[in-house]
């Protein structure tokens, strides 16, 4: 308990620190308070998502939560493929949590709130979680060398490997190669479809 006489004891409590937007928590990284880093991407674009890769590689390493992102409904659409972005790019690129927000539980009617848990995009989401299980992506680590030479960009592209699997997102259309050189045997391939959890061989 703090009563604010400079004796708390907060041993043991998980505390992170929620920035401004965009941005992260990078000026408290090295206090000992701080158990994990946090992010905020909501007052941009899917673009910023580059900020978990920045913060995975700092020193000493913390847990990165992506503590509010791009709410759904933001830009008035029923469906934004860039909450669904937001997601992938943040587990890929290393980071350990995707706080998923929508615009109408500002609101706190009942209506709206149970509008936002039927949502496409929370379906999306529970794909993700369904197929980062299924691929164990814990075991991966992120790793934008696959893509080789290709133009690999942060903002829309994020890939996680282990010594027997490679797992890629690449957001909307754009010509890319991952390279398999780690692999010395016969690969197998599947391109999900993450807006409806489609899988192809």
């Amino acid at each position: 308990l703090s009563r604010f006489d400079g004796r708390a004891n907060y041993q043991g409590v998980f505390m992170t620190f929620h920035p401004a937007g965009p941005g992260a928590s990078a000026a408290f990284h090295s206090e000992p308070w701080l158990a994990a880093a946090g992010v905020q991407l909501r007052h941009r674009n899917y673009n910023d998502v580059a900020l978990i890769a920045r913060e995975v590689r700092r020193l000493p390493r913390k847990p990165v939560l992506n503590l509010e992102p791009r709410y759904e409904e933001a830009a008035n659409a029923e469906e934004d493929p860039m909450v669904r972005s937001q997601a992938w790019l943040t587990f890929l690129h290393g980071g350990a949590a995707f706080i998923y927000g929508h615009w109408k539980v500002w609101r706190a009617r009942w209506a709206d709130l149970q509008s936002a848990w039927n949502s496409r995009s929370v379906s999306q989401l529970r794909f993700l979680v369904q197929r980062l299980e299924q691929w164990q992506w814990w075991r991966l680590q992120p790793d934008m060398s696959v893509f080789g030479d290709s133009q690999a960009d942060p903002a829309a592209m994020a890939a996680g490997a282990s010594a027997d699997q490679i797992l890629v997102y690449v957001r909307g259309s754009r010509p890319f190669r991952v390279s398999l050189k780690r692999f010395r045997r016969p690969v197998a391939a599947v391109q999900l479809n993450p807006a409806d959890n489609t899988a192809y061989d």
